[in-house]
């Protein structure tokens, strides 16, 4: 079963991610792909720095009632 282009950006458009990988290369050319598909990417080297991006994302965004 293929998934196309088109399907998995109506899945997709609306949300934000959070993409980590230390070959900077690699990252480069993935978050590009990444940036047609999510509405917000946000990319980190390393783990630490995935932590930290992940922290300041949910207390930006989180709600508390």
């Amino acid at each position: 079963m293929m998934i196309d282009f088109h399907t998995v950006y109506l899945l997709t458009h609306t949300m934000s991610l959070l993409y980590i990988e230390d070959d900077s290369s690699f990252l480069e050319e993935s978050s590009e792909v990444f940036k047609e598909l999510f509405e917000e990417v946000v990319t980190a080297t390393d783990g630490e720095i995935g932590y930290i991006e992940y922290d300041q994302f949910f207390q930006k965004n989180w709600l508390i009632l």
